[in-house]
């Protein structure tokens, strides 16, 4: 049986479903994160939907063979 996915509230380092960059969820509202990350030395933020979002810990990583 899977485990339930790790919940997403302030601190939660994330990544959207579709891929891109690990970002920093700042606040969770209205089912609405505001995530942060930066871009070489830009920080850059966004708010997106937390069902859009996977959390860290609930992404499983492959290094080859």
């Amino acid at each position: 049986m899977a485990n339930a996915p790790t919940e997403i509230s302030a601190g939660s380092v994330v990544q959207a479903k579709s891929g891109g960059p690990r970002m920093t969820v700042s606040s969770v509202s209205d089912g609405t994160a505001l995530v942060q990350w930066f871009n070489g030395s830009t920080l850059n933020s966004a708010r997106m939907p937390v069902h859009s979002l996977i959390h860290d810990d609930d992404i499983e990583y492959s290094f080859g063979a």
